[in-house]
Formats: C-alpha cells, sequence, structure tokens
C-alpha cells in the first residue's frame, strides 16, 4: 500500500477518484512530453515520420504499462480489505486495517475494521450471555429441583422449613440474575439527551438515595455519612441516581456489620466528583479495572453471603460514560476499604 499510502499524503489528492485521475491524467501525457524532449534534445537533424511513430509508440507503450501498474497499487487497500474480510470468515481473525486515510477506500477501510470489531464484541457479549444462563442459571435451578425433591422425605417441620428456605434463596439468586439481565438489555443502548438533562441537587439526591437503601442499612448496622457541600450536577436523574444506588449497595453488600459508608461531593475546575466510600472488605488493588468489566469474574458474596450477578459496576461505568464522565475504582487491599469516584464534568 505503499503508492496508495504516498498519494494520500499529496494535498490536492484528497479523494480516492482525484488519485486515479492524476496517473491517468500524467501516463496520457507521458507520450506528448517524451516526443518533446526527444525533439528537444534529439539533435538538429529533421526527423522522418517513421521515427517520430516509433517514439511516441515507444513512449504511448512505457506510459501505458507504468500507468497500469501504478492504477494497480492504488486497488491494494481494496485487494486488502477483501482478502482480511475471508480470512476473518474462514480463520476468525480480527484484521488490523489502517484507519487514518480520508478518502473514500480509507472510510472503507475504517468502516470495515469497526463492523468486525463490533460484531467481535457482540459474538463475545453472546458467549458471556450463554455462559451466565448456562451457569448461574442453571446451577440455582439445580438446587430448587434438588431441594424440592427433598422436602417429601424430611421428617420434622423444621427440616422442611431449612429446604424451603434454600429453595427461597436459590430463586431469589435466578430473580436477581434474570433482572440483572434484563436491565442490562435494557441499558445496553442509552441515549441521553440534553432535553433529558436536568439539573440536580446533591443534598436532595443524597437523602433520596439514603431512604431507598435505609432497610439494608439498618440491617447491617451501617453509618451513612453525606456531604453534598452544597452542589449541584447536570444529569439524566433517573440513570444518575442508579449509578450512586448501584455504589452504595455494592458497599452495604461488602461492609461488614457496624461498618461505615460515606458519600461526599467536591468540585473543580472541569469536574464535580462524587466519592462512594466504605471500610468494608475491598479488593486486590490490580482488580480496579477488572470489576468493571462485563459478566466481570471478579464476583463474589457480600459479607453476609449477598449475590452478585457481575452487571451493576458495568452498568455504572455505561451510564458514566454516556454522561462524558467516568467512574474509577481504588482499595489499597483486602480488608482495606473500597472508593469509587464518580467525575462528571461541570
Amino acid at each position: 500500500m505503499n503508492t496508495y499510502d504516498k498519494l494520500s499524503k499529496i494535498t490536492f489528492l484528497k479523494k480516492y477518484s482525484f488519485k486515479f485521475l492524476f496517473v491517468a491524467f500524467i501516463g496520457i501525457h507521458i507520450p506528448l512530453i517524451g516526443l518533446i524532449l526527444y525533439l528537444t534534445f534529439g539533435g538538429n537533424e529533421v526527423l522522418d515520420p517513421i521515427s517520430v511513430f516509433i517514439a511516441v509508440l515507444i513512449f504511448t507503450l512505457a506510459a501505458t504499462g507504468v500507468t497500469l501498474f501504478i492504477l494497480n497499487k492504488l486497488l491494494e487497500p481494496i485487494i486488502f480489505a477483501k482478502e482480511s474480510l475471508s480470512d476473518y470468515i474462514t480463520n476468525k481473525t480480527r484484521p488490523q486495517l489502517p484507519t487514518n486515510y480520508t478518502d473514500e477506500v480509507g472510510i472503507l477501510l475504517k468502516e470495515i475494521q469497526f463492523s468486525i470489531q463490533t460484531l467481535d464484541e457482540l459474538l463475545e457479549e453472546k458467549q458471556d450471555m450463554i455462559g451466565l444462563m448456562s451457569h448461574d442459571l442453571k446451577n440455582p435451578l439445580a438446587a430448587v429441583i434438588t431441594y424440592s425433591e427433598l422436602i417429601p422425605s424430611a421428617d420434622t417441620d423444621e427440616k422442611k422449613q431449612k429446604l424451603s428456605d434454600k429453595i427461597k434463596n436459590a430463586a431469589e439468586v435466578q430473580r436477581d440474575i434474570i433482572n440483572a439481565v434484563l436491565e442490562l438489555l435494557e441499558r445496553e443502548e442509552i441515549v441521553i439527551t440534553n432535553a433529558m438533562m436536568s439539573e440536580i441537587k446533591l443534598d436532595k439526591l443524597f437523602e433520596e438515595l439514603k431512604s431507598i437503601h435505609e432497610d439494608s442499612l439498618s440491617n447491617k448496622k451501617l453509618n451513612l455519612t453525606l456531604d453534598s457541600n452544597g452542589l449541584n450536577i447536570v444529569a439524566r436523574e433517573d440513570l444518575i441516581k442508579q449509578v450512586f444506588s448501584n455504589l452504595i449497595n455494592n458497599a452495604v453488600k461488602f461492609t461488614p456489620d457496624g461498618g461505615s459508608i460515606s458519600i461526599k461531593a467536591t468540585k473543580n475546575e472541569k469536574n464535580t466528583e462524587i466519592t462512594v466510600s466504605d471500610n468494608g472488605i475491598g479488593f486486590p488493588p490490580n482488580k480496579s479495572v477488572a470489576i468493571f468489566d462485563r459478566f466481570t469474574k471478579e464476583k463474589r458474596k457480600g459479607t453476609q453471603g449477598e449475590n452478585t450477578t457481575g452487571l451493576g459496576l458495568y452498568l455504572c461505568n455505561k451510564i458514566v460514560s454516556r454522561h462524558s464522565g467516568k467512574i474509577e475504582a481504588n482499595s489499597q487491599g483486602e480488608g482495606m476499604g473500597s472508593t469509587f469516584v464518580v467525575s462528571l464534568p461541570n
């Protein structure tokens, strides 16, 4: 693709068609230029018509050969794209097509690369979903069936009650997974327009979040402190409330009884930062990125055996990204608590 690359650097050849026309124009005029040079520097003798004809023929054939060669070279990016697609279809090898060209072929290469990447991601998501359905849903269902079969043989009410409780717990796990998957499918293509955004008072939002999680906080005797600093943010309220609700829910799950959780807002020149921190079980520092992955493998049970689906933080990250913000997680290690910082543009 050297020929295509070099021609792309010429300012007035930004369109792919211009490159073809430029090469063809030069090729057509090579015989004329050659004849002029031949007549100019060929000496003072008078040339007969046969000599002129032969000279023009030679220059024409040479120009045709060079022109066809260069035009064929200009087709290399299209041929490369075709071969890359064939290789992807046959061997599932993701190509590395150049995406820095701006003409029609460059845009085509970029679109092909993006389409293949998107398709690969969809296939990965499909496999993740299959894994979730086959493992996380299958296991609780198997437990429900097993415990149900044991109930008739239970000889005391106490044993029957224990089996019933286990069935209830397994069913709740299934319910949580199904709800999480449905929420994921609903939120996957989140669209946020300016019309959907509104100014949100953080002191009011924090109080609403405290009220939502009042029971779970009380059950584990957790202390929640709020500090909004009187700040406001501009966001889509239902989605941003879900983000902080998920973060508080996580903090509750992974903080032992009697622990503390805090939500604090600060502001700098560019962003408003809302920090949700706890003194819970924390996580290894090298997992601070992986915990935001879809269907993350880093999920684990809470301090009281609470179930997790591995989707909550992924959705938080997606929603914050749609607000042109970012979310970061930090922990000094196991047993050292965790801190989640949501940064939203002012």
